[in-house]
Order: structure tokens, then C-alpha cells, then sequence
């Protein structure tokens, strides 16, 4: 719980520092008619910096919360992000002319409005199901290709230069001059640029978790398990019913990341053991990974554990097909 407060702390506070400092620089510059769109554009400022580093899911974040939350979370906030951004232009354009300066955040905002689009209609599927339009909308996407998981990921980076678009938008701004706040927006993006760097450079190949498949376990005829071994010392810590992002380094078979669960249990610490479903393109060929393959394991996330919460009395477990994956880890520990 302090781990959660904290974190929601720094995260709502950020931007009123931001104002704070813009505000003190020059406080006769933002009159009744400056003030609200330069709050408005600090906070978008500050939050579409943030989603970055929410992207990243850092798991000492995300473990208070569990992924599901936190991408709840995120997905919540970046609408609101791109909502006071459009607020902000458009009081903006009211007060200030159209400049040079102007045009850097008018490009970041239609590639956010882009990004949070495709988001909404391909991830929001209870809201995909009460508006009618927005089916037709998916079904356009989909035949576009545009709706399969691998160029789903590559547009959503888009919001990376986004992001840098804003901070060349903020940094020809008036407020810029100030050394302080010159400082904040460099802190921000800074921030944003790291989480995401780690994410996708030293996470993927420094922090993450090497294993060889050792076999492949049909189950059924859609369930095949990975048994895999750790290619350096044992398996790494992890709860029962927790899951991980992996990625299978072979020929014929994309190295994108996919999250499952993990169905072995934590006592075994000699093996590893993921079982997938054959439900979309990359699940239909897993079997298809030969022994052998490299596998990079990014876990453990999640707090579908018992070890989690008070279970003195007992629990019930109801799963239904491939949910029946973390069932296993749990019923085995």
C-alpha cells in the first residue's frame, strides 16, 4: 500500500511542479487568458512523458498494482494526456497566434490522437461492443492488417516521436527561457526516453532471462507446454500463478514478445514450464519450435497468487480452457 501511494503521488504531483515552476518564471506573462492553457498544456506535458515510462512497466511499479491495473491505468490516463492536449491547442490558438513553435506539438498531438485511436478500438473491447460504429471501424483495421499483435506494437512506438515532437514544441516555448523549467522539461523527457530505452535495449538483452527448449508436450490438440531449462544456473523466483513476456529466438518463428503463464511451480527450480494455446498467427506455431531454441523470458508479473493475499481459509480456483495454465502452478505449489 505505501509502495502504491507513493507512486500515485509522485505521478498527480508532477505536473503542478511543472506549473509551479512556468507559473513563478514570469508571473505576469500568464494572465486570465494564459494561465489555463498553459496548465492544461503542462499537465498533457507531463503525462504523455509518463506513459513512456508506464510502457516500460516497471516491475517494482507494477508489482503493487499487477500488469492488468496498470495497463488499465495507463490506457486511462494517455486518453485524458491527449484530451488536455486538444483542450490546450485549441484555447491556445484563441490566445496566441499559429508560429514555427506551434507546429512540432500540433504534429505530436494528431500522432497521439493516432495512437490512442487504435488503442481504444482494438484493446476497449467492452466499448467496441456497445458502440455499433466502432465494430466497423475494427473490422476496416483488421482487414488493413493493421489489427495483428506485431503491427500493433510498431504503431504504438509511434508515440515515441510523438513524445520527442512535444518536447521541441515546449522547448521553443517563452517558458523555455527559464532555467528552471528548461530543467523540468529535460527531466521529464529524460525520464521518459530511459525507461523506454531500457525497456527495449537493456531489458530484452541484458535483464532478461535466457532459456533453451528442452522439449515440447502436446496436451491436446490445440495446448502444447515448453519445457524449457535455464541455459545458466536455476530458475529465477517467481509465485505461483504469475506469467512473463517471452520471445523464441528461431528461424521461421517471430522473436516478438508474447505474455503467458507460467504452469509449472516455483519448487522446481531445474525447469520452466509455459503452455500455449493455438489461438492467433505466432500461437499457431509453436509447435513448430524445435529443441534446442533460445527463449528470452521477461517474468515474473502478476498477482494471481495465493502466496498475495490472507488464503488461511482456503481457496477456490475456476478457470475455464487455456485459464486452466496458472491453475496448474498454483495446484502444484
Amino acid at each position: 500500500m505505501r509502495k502504491r501511494a507513493l507512486f500515485l503521488a509522485a505521478y498527480f504531483l508532477a505536473p503542478f511542479l511543472l506549473i509551479m515552476a512556468i507559473f513563478s518564471s514570469n508571473t505576469g506573462y500568464y494572465g486570465a487568458s494564459g494561465f489555463i492553457p498553459m496548465v492544461l498544456g503542462a499537465t498533457a506535458y507531463t503525462l504523455l512523458n509518463a506513459q513512456l515510462i508506464l510502457s516500460a512497466r516497471p516491475k517494482w511499479i507494477e508489482a503493487s498494482f499487477g500488469l492488468d491495473r496498470f495497463y488499465r491505468f495507463h490506457g486511462l490516463m494517455a486518453v485524458i494526456a491527449v484530451v488536455l492536449a486538444l483542450a490546450h491547442k485549441l484555447l491556445e490558438g484563441r490566445t496566441f497566434p499559429n508560429s514555427f513553435q506551434t507546429k512540432p506539438g500540433e504534429m505530436a498531438l494528431v500522432l497521439f490522437i493516432g495512437v490512442s485511436t487504435l488503442a481504444l478500438v482494438f484493446m476497449a473491447d467492452t466499448l467496441v461492443r456497445l458502440f455499433l460504429p466502432l465494430r466497423f471501424v475494427r473490422a476496416f483495421f483488421v482487414r488493413l492488417k493493421i489489427g495483428k499483435y506485431n503491427v500493433q506494437k510498431i504503431l504504438h512506438n509511434v508515440s515515441v516521436l510523438a513524445v520527442a515532437l512535444a518536447f521541441l514544441h515546449v522547448m521553443l516555448t517563452y517558458s523555455a527561457h527559464n532555467p528552471l523549467v528548461k530543467a523540468l522539461y529535460i527531466l521529464y523527457v529524460g525520464a521518459a526516453m530511459g525507461f523506454y530505452l531500457y525497456h527495449k535495449v537493456f531489458r530484452k538483452w541484458f535483464a532478461g532471462k535466457w532459456f533453451m527448449v528442452e522439449a515440447l508436450v502436446p496436451e491436446s490438440g490445440s495446448m502444447t507446454t515448453l519445457v524449457l531449462r535455464p541455459r545458466k544456473g536455476s530458475v529465477f523466483s517467481y509465485l505461483p500463478g504469475q506469467f512473463g513476456f517471452l520471445r523464441v529466438f528461431q528461424r521461421g518463428i517471430s522473436s516478438e514478445e508474447h505474455p503467458f503463464s507460467i504452469s509449472s511451480q516455483p519448487l522446481d527450480k531445474s525447469r520452466l514450464r509455459i503452455t500455449i494455446k493455438n489461438l492467433g498467427d505466432w500461437t499457431g506455431g509453436v509447435r513448430n519450435i524445435q529443441p534446442g531454441s533460445k527463449v528470452l523470458l521477461d517474468a515474473p508479473y502478476g498477482r494471481f497468487s495465493p502466496p498475495l493475499y490472507d488464503c488461511k481459509d482456503g481457496i477456490v480456483l475456476i478457470a475455464g480452457g487455456v485459464g486452466i495454465t496458472p491453475m496448474l502452478s498454483i495446484l502444484s505449489y
